[in-house]
């Protein structure tokens, strides 16, 4: 065994011997109360730090004079630093040093002795793997809809970017094409957001520089909204925006796949995406976040009651009314007039057109009145301004009575005429309501029948 390690010693350019060892474990108080116990066969020394010693008792041996356990030697506290810089030369990892050092020497700190000298290695630090994944902690999720948002970038995909912002509650997804990802883009594209569906709660972005400065903490302070922001390229800390950045990713490249346009190909697939139920709620985005269900086209496969009801509607705007006349301003038409003892069409001008069948018009001597087309008889005018035709006297003379309210006629049935029809006659009655009503007979001229004979 001392040959063994006679040679290793001898052939490597590490120069601590196993004579130097040997003087100075004689030499250290710890080491020699140790070598003395084993030597002699006494109980070590009650102190915690023989306790390790006192654990392997029956494995530590004398091999001249050198203190061993087992088949490894027992450094001195002298020569620890130096063997352990030596183990590190090459810059190996903790697991490796130990491997090595478990073949040749031992002392009762060696293991934590080691794990520190590879930890404090600049060299081994800037070239250190990613450590492994701490434990997956979710968001939780907001009981009612768009009360926390996730927002982040995307791109540049063909010179542009796409800022993605979903609710983790609906699973509902806006997709924005953005020149660039600044901060005055974000911002833009969030009032957007905020004119459609209103304000949230929380916004949650990563530690992208757009998303840190002053103008973008401004702005969701304006507002009163939280920000929450994960650390910088550590995507799973904003799960939920990475999510839906990844399914407009895979939307973008299918359609760059197929060559067809982008911005169209990722406003069907959200169409039909936010009409889909989703495995996780088992709604449809639209349905948690609008509480309606949008058209689709497969919704034209199957019979409706509206599209009857807007077919009905068609038809009867189809078969009502076809009387459609323009009044200007100023023009002078005869107006039905509902009052008692007055003639039931009076002469008046429009004031003011109030819709699309609509008029106030003026008559003599009394307010305003609103009248519908169909309760109006334009007055037509010669070229030299004179009235077509002679019409009576102005009926609006008779005194003023109160504007009665009664149901307005329909009046596509009377003539067009300049002159107002004469509503006040009433037909002629021949016969009394009690006369006995004659029988028809025929008044044709009868001719004499003919016998027929053999």
């Amino acid at each position: 065994m001392v040959d063994y390690i006679n040679y290793v010693h001898e052939n490597s350019p590490f120069r601590i011997k196993w004579r130097v060892i040997r003087n100075e474990t004689r030499l250290e108080p710890e080491l020699s109360k140790v070598f003395r116990c084993v030597q002699t066969g006494d109980e070590f020394p009650p102190e915690k730090q023989f306790q390790p010693y006192r654990q392997r008792a029956h494995q530590l041996t004398i091999e001249r004079d050198c203190l061993m356990w087992g088949y490894r030697i027992i450094v001195p506290l002298k020569f620890r630093k130096t063997v352990l810089e030596e183990l590190h030369k090459n810059h190996f990892g903790s697991s490796k040093m130990k491997s090595m050092a478990r073949s040749f020497f031992w002392w009762p700190s060696l293991d934590h002795d080691i794990e520190m000298t590879a930890q404090k290695c600049s060299i081994c630090a800037k070239f250190r793997s990613t450590p492994p994944r701490s434990t997956l902690h979710t968001w939780p999720t907001p009981p009612k809809v768009w009360t926390r948002l996730h927002a982040d970038f995307l791109g540049p995909i063909n010179k542009q970017y796409c800022f993605v912002v979903m609710d983790p509650t609906s699973r509902w997804i806006e997709n924005f094409f953005v020149s660039s990802a600044t901060a005055h883009s974000a911002i833009e594209k969030l009032e957007e957001t905020f004119a459609r569906f209103g304000l949230p709660r929380a916004i949650t972005t990563d530690g992208a520089k757009c998303f840190v400065g002053e103008e973008f903490s401004a702005f969701l302070n304006r507002f009163g909204i939280m920000h929450l922001k994960g650390p910088p390229f550590h995507p799973t800390s904003n799960g939920q925006a990475e999510s839906a950045v990844k399914i407009i990713k895979t939307c973008i490249k299918k359609a760059l796949a197929n060559k067809q346009p982008v911005s169209r190909s990722v406003n069907q697939f959200l169409f039909q995406y936010r009409n889909t139920e989703h495995q996780a709620t088992k709604e449809t985005p639209a349905n948690m976040l609008l509480k309606w269900k949008p058209l689709t086209v497969f919704d034209q496969m199957r019979p409706s009651t509206e599209e009857l009801n807007l077919g009905r509607q068609v038809n009867l705007m189809k078969h009502g009314g076809k009387r459609n006349i323009d009044i200007d301003k100023e023009s002078e038409v005869w107006v039905r007039s509902y009052r008692q003892g007055e003639p039931a069409w009076i002469k008046g001008t429009v004031l003011d057109r109030l819709g699309n069948q609509t008029f106030q018009i003026q008559t003599k001597g009394n307010q305003p009145w609103t009248r519908h087309n169909d309760q109006i008889w334009p007055i037509r005018k010669s070229t030299d301004g004179s009235v077509l035709k002679k019409v009576n006297p102005d009926p609006s003379d008779s005194p003023d009575v109160g504007d009665s309210h009664q149901p307005t006629p329909i009046l596509d049935d009377l003539p067009n005429i300049d002159e107002p029809p004469n509503c006040d006659e009433t037909p002629s009655i021949n016969e009394s309501p009690n006369t006995t009503p004659m029988n028809r007979r025929s008044q044709r001229t009868r001719k004499k029948k003919v016998q027929f004979s053999p």
